[in-house]
C-alpha cells in the first residue's frame, strides 16, 4: 500500500521531526502535518533544479547553487543569505545539517561550515575530489567523495582524522548501524565497513542496475531506492541478500528517508511524496 502526498511541484528535498513534515516543493516552502498542508509559502522566483535542503530544530536551510539561505520552521520567513560560491566550479554539491551548523561542499573539494544562526563561515580544505554526502556520527562528520573515499573529520576543528579509499566511484550514501557503516557507491556495490578502522569487511555487487542511495535502516533490513532503475530493494541487513525487489515508477532523481518502518520518497516525475510502510 502507498499512501501520496500530492503537492503543486517536484519535492527537492524534505525533512521529518516529530510527525511534522517540511518540504521544498517546486519553489514553495510546504509544511504537512497528519497528511495535509497546514502551511504554504513561495520563496523562490525562479525554479531550480540544483538545491538540496537540510533543516534543524529551528532553522529550515537551503543551497541554492552558489547560495545559502535560511528560513524560520515555525514561520518559512527567510532569516540569511549569503553566497559561498561564485560559478560551476565551486557550487554547493551537497548541504547538511545539525546543531548550530550547516556543513556546504564545495565542488572540487573543501567544505563551508556555516553558523545558522548569523550565517558567519569559514571554508576548510578537506580533499581535491568533490563531496556528495556529508553525515554525522558519534560527534565526527563521514564525507564521501566522487573518487570513491570517506572522510573522517572532525566536525568542530574540521580536520581530517581519516581518509579510507573504499571504491573506484562515487560514494553516495553513507549510514551506520550499530559498529558498521554502510556506503552506497556508484559502482553499483554496497560496502559494510568496521566504524572504528574504516577497514570493508564485506561487499554486495549488483545492488541494483545504476544508481542509488541508502534510505535507512531498520532491525532486520536495509532499504535502498534507485531513482533511475525505478526500483526498492529490501535487504537482509547480515547477509545482504535482496529480500524483496518492488518495481516503482521513478525518475532520475530524489530525496529518500526511511522513519521506522515507513520509507518516504520523491521523485522528478510525480509532484509530492509518497509513502509506502516497510515489511
Amino acid at each position: 500500500m502507498i499512501d501520496f502526498i500530492e503537492l503543486g511541484g517536484i519535492v527537492l528535498g524534505f525533512g521529518i521531526q516529530n510527525g511534522e513534515i517540511n518540504c521544498l516543493s517546486g519553489n514553495d516552502l510546504v509544511k504537512i502535518v497528519d497528511g495535509a498542508v497546514v502551511l504554504k509559502k513561495t520563496v523562490f522566483e525562479k525554479s531550480g533544479a540544483a538545491r538540496f535542503f537540510a533543516e534543524n530544530e529551528k532553522h529550515i536551510v537551503i543551497a541554492d547553487f552558489c547560495t545559502l539561505l535560511s528560513f524560520s520552521k515555525e514561520t518559512f520567513e527567510q532569516e540569511n543569505e549569503v553566497k559561498i560560491g561564485n560559478d560551476l566550479t565551486s557550487d554547493i554539491c551537497y548541504l547538511f545539517a545539525e546543531g548550530d551548523y550547516a556543513y556546504c561542499s564545495i565542488r572540487n573539494g573543501g567544505i563551508a561550515k556555516v553558523r545558522i544562526d548569523d550565517f558567519k563561515y569559514e571554508i576548510y580544505t578537506t580533499s581535491d575530489a568533490s563531496i556528495w554526502e556529508i553525515n554525522c556520527f558519534e560527534g565526527m562528520l563521514y564525507c564521501g567523495t566522487v573518487d570513491g573515499h570517506i572522510l573522517k573529520i572532525d566536525k568542530e576543528t574540521m580536520q581530517i582524522v581519516k581518509d579510507a579509499e573504499v571504491s573506484k566511484k562515487n560514494i553516495k550514501s553513507i549510514r551506520k548501524d550499530g559498529n558498521k557503516l554502510y556506503a552506497a557507491s556508484q559502482d553499483m556495490k554496497l560496502y559494510v565497513l568496521d566504524f572504528d578502522t574504516l577497514d570493508v569487511v564485506a561487499v554486495k555487487r549488483n545492488v541494483h542496475k545504476y544508481m542509488y542511495y541508502i534510505a535507512g535502516i531498520t532491525d532486520h533490513c536495509i532499504v535502498t531506492v534507485s531513482h533511475p532503475a525505478s526500483e526498492i530493494s529490501i535487504l537482509d541487513k547480515e547477509t545482504l541478500e535482496t529480500i524483496r525487489a518492488i518495481r516503482e515508477p521513478l525518475r532520475l532523481s530524489g530525496p529518500v528517508k526511511l522513519e521506522g518502518d515507513i520509507l518516504y520518497y520523491a521523485s522528478r516525475n510525480f509532484n509530492g511524496i509518497k509513502m509506502m510502510k516497510i515489511e
